[in-house]
């Protein structure tokens, strides 16, 4: 039950990629502050990749934000 309520939580991460190197955690967010983040992205014309993998996004949640 708990897995399945985790799954329902949307998620976001916001990259920045400057050309050298891993990209770079610029935000991360979940729940209404995901959505909110998705939805200006959208309106910037910033690509959004919907369905990534939970774990991948789990994993960026830890990574600290620069």
């Amino acid at each position: 039950a708990a897995h399945e309520k985790l799954r329902e939580i949307l998620r976001a991460c916001a990259l920045e990629y400057g050309g050298d190197g891993a990209p770079v955690v610029r935000w991360y967010a979940e729940g209404e502050a995901a959505r909110i983040m998705v939805e200006t992205a959208r309106r910037h014309g910033v690509q959004v990749q919907p369905e990534q993998e939970e774990s991948l996004l789990l994993a960026l949640k830890a990574v600290k934000i620069n």
